[in-house]
């Protein structure tokens, strides 16, 4: 459904200036340029009034040159002209309207809501519409039975009562139907959008309505979702596609910097976020400082290599070590690129385009801010990422660099030879779903999947992937996460090997498709290593959990949620091989990188004391478990299971640990026994090698005396 509403629109007809150049070409003889009539007469469009239609020889209307079926959103406008003007007065716009006041006045730009957010508009408001439908249809219905109850007598009242009720039901049905939502496209324009004033009053309204609900709703439901994980973008990409669809604009990234500034500050949101946002403003930002550059000289756009690594550099390169750049003079790099893309300039640009086109001002990135901490002390040194930004500043201006370990901390980290090819970055209006029907099939099956109805699963996932198969072929993304999702069907089936063959499949397909470093084929190495290590191949397993690891980090930066995740599954492989010093290298990193979810930390300290009972450490598996302890209580109270059973474990941890100081006493004490003795027994052994030395003659001497006495005294 496009939603859009069918209005009469008088047109403007031809100004005074196209008339008068009219008779100006006519007593001169030449033929106007704008031939044809242009009437003013009241017509009824369908669309944006920038659309031309033609009619064909068939007879049928083609439309031409459909460039927006969307109205305008409020929300950019509205405070626009305040905005440029707190901008010409160098004034600080309220901290309550960051990422909502815009000063871009770029020629031919127009501000719309996307398709995507008419479609969750409609959907809430219907939603809307039938719950206040219910709630009138039980209000009228309470009332009718106050009545009834009054009245009722016998039998003859419970048959009317019931058949009154049939009839809601009926009525109910009936009245569940809602008209769809219809928006004008042409509203707040210079022309008037319709010929009724009170239609285009209600218009303007359902505009506004729509342009607010993104505000008021979609946004803060948006970073809601992503502070309690339900949703968690890899890359600027992922939230890209992300945001869009949720039907939220690009230019909004500074209001969903904004939202996730206020809530790290009292560390309610994981760090990545505002990392992630602030990475990907400053890639679109680049990307069109650097279209001016190339546009402002054709001697810079016929060899644009050396303004490239001046622009990459000026942004990696780090600021204490920046001295005196000369290359420019020795490479002979004309003054316009000296001049407009020294790490100073570049920066002032930077915040200025940043702050115009997202209403946002950059707290981790900038000249300085990454190695001193700046005005704001709530964000430390040492959260910029390099090699993220790199990545996202290559994808978003085509650039192919080499591989190798760039040195962040000189104020050139990368070199002309560094760049090895400019590739073009297009959009294309190419479909996202190649066949409406595999789509459907590929939903339905993860949707069986979900509910754990294994069988319905294999059979849709099956059929999406015959279709998929002989409509595009194998290789398509779609194609990749029907394997994938085949793989998780038979891994829960209990065929391992199955599984392990189709997430093979699904790898190679996001490898070959979408790059090695892309976050969907980080997630398929995380799937094969779970696949591999239940088919007892942990040896195997492991290489790929790793480059998951490294893959995450490397698109968007250490504190991603899912990284603390993989360390522990990664810990958990290690514990289950007898690995125990190594799954407690991994358990604790991935307590380091978890944030602030209490039950993961509560599960990784549990699996930690399981770890060191294992190895016969039981004191500090007690003292894990106690920590364990304490984190359900606070978080789910006395009464609950994890709570009794962390208190068993405790008890059990408690038993073991005296047992075994027992045993260590007991052995301690016939240590010190044996120790005793064996020292008697070292002295005994002296005094008789003693005597051995001194010889045997001492011994026969007093013999000898004793035996003389006797003989004088008889």
């Amino acid at each position: 459904k496009l939603h859009i509403a069918e209005r009469s629109i008088k047109p403007l007809g031809k100004s005074e200036e196209d008339l008068a150049a009219e008779k100006e070409q006519e007593a001169l003889g030449v033929a106007p340029m704008s031939g044809g009539e242009a009437s003013t007469e009241v017509a009824t469009i369908c669309g944006a009034v920038e659309a031309k239609g033609i009619q064909g020889s068939d007879g049928r209307l083609y439309v031409l040159d459909l460039v927006r079926i969307t109205p305008k959103d409020w929300t950019f406008y509205k405070n626009r002209e305040a905005a440029l003007k707190s901008a010409d007065e160098k004034k600080v716009s309220a901290p309550e309207e960051d990422g909502l006041c815009f000063t871009r006045d770029d020629e031919g730009y127009a501000a719309l809501l996307r398709p995507e957010l008419v479609q969750l508009y409609s959907l809430w408001k219907e939603n809307q519409a039938r719950r206040a439908n219910r709630e009138a249809r039980k209000a009228a219905k309470e009332a009718k039975k106050a009545e009834e109850e009054k009245q009722e007598n016998g039998n003859e009242g419970d048959a009317e009562k019931k058949d009154s009720e049939e009839n809601e039901q009926e009525e109910e049905e009936e009245e569940e139907e809602i008209p769809p939502l219809l928006l004008n496209p042409n509203v707040f324009m210079d022309y008037a959008a319709s010929t009724d004033s009170e239609q285009l009053d209600a218009d303007e309204v359902a505009a506004k309505d729509a342009a607010e609900y993104m505000q008021r709703i979609v946004v803060p439901a948006f970073v809601a979702d992503v502070r309690r994980g339900a949703i968690a973008p890899a890359d600027g990409y992922a939230l890209t596609q992300l945001m869009h669809s949720c039907g939220i604009n690009m230019r909004y990234l500074g209001r969903l910097a904004s939202l996730a500034k206020k809530l790290e500050a009292i560390s309610g949101i994981s760090k990545y976020l505002l990392e992630m946002l602030e990475v990907e403003m400053i890639a679109r930002v680049a990307k069109h400082i650097l279209a001016d550059v190339l546009n402002s000289n054709d001697s810079i756009r016929a060899a644009p290599g050396t303004a490239i690594v001046k622009l990459l550099n000026g942004i990696l390169g780090s600021s204490s070590a920046a001295a005196v750049d000369k290359t420019d003079e020795a490479n002979g790099t004309d003054a316009i690129t000296t001049s407009s893309l020294d790490a100073k300039t570049l920066w002032t640009r930077i915040d200025k385009e940043t702050k115009a086109r997202f209403d946002y001002r950059l707290a981790l990135w900038g000249l300085g801010r990454d190695e001193s901490r700046g005005e704001d002390a709530a964000f430390p040194v040492g959260r910029v990422n390099k090699s993220v930004m790199l990545r996202r500043l290559c994808q978003r201006l085509g650039l192919r660099v080499v591989s190798r370990n760039y040195e962040f901390s000189s104020s050139s980290p990368i070199s002309l030879d560094d760049i090895t090819g400019v590739v073009p970055v297009v959009k294309t209006s190419l479909p996202a779903h190649p066949l409406a029907q595999a789509k459907q099939l590929l939903e339905r099956g993860r949707m069986h999947l979900s509910q754990g109805t294994l069988s319905n699963a294999y059979e849709l996932l099956q059929e999406a992937s015959s279709l998929l198969f002989q409509v595009c072929g194998a290789a398509h993304e779609d194609a990749a996460l029907c394997s994938s999702s085949l793989a998780t069907v038979l891994y829960h089936a209990g065929d391992v090997a199955g599984a392990i063959a189709q997430q093979q499949r699904a790898l190679a397909l996001y490898t070959q498709l979408q790059g090695i470093d892309y976050h969907d084929t980080a997630y398929a190495h995380a799937n094969l290593a779970l696949f591999l290590h239940a088919n007892a191949q942990t040896d195997l397993a492991v290489p790929h959990i790793r480059r998951a690891i490294y893959l995450l980090e490397f698109c968007c930066g250490p504190h991603f949620p899912e990284i603390s995740s993989l360390y522990f599954k990664m810990g958990m492989m290690c514990q289950d091989v007898g690995q125990i010093t190594l799954a407690l290298m991994c358990h604790r990193e991935s307590l380091r990188r978890g944030e602030f979810d209490r039950s993961q930390a509560a599960n990784v300290l549990h699996q930690m004391a399981l770890a060191c009972s294992l190895a016969g450490g039981y004191r500090e598996a007690l003292m894990y478990e106690k920590k364990v302890y304490s984190l359900m209580k606070e978080a789910f109270g006395d009464e609950d299971p994890r709570v009794i059973e962390s208190t068993k474990f405790m008890a059990k941890f408690t038993e073991k640990a005296v047992e075994g100081a027992k045993g260590r006493r007991e052995v301690d004490a016939a240590e010190a026994a044996d120790a005793i003795a064996n020292e008697l027994l070292g002295e005994l052994e002296f005094k008789t090698e003693a005597n051995h030395d001194a010889g045997s003659p001492p011994a026969a001497k007093k013999k000898n005396r004793k035996s003389k006495n006797g003989g004088k005294k008889h």
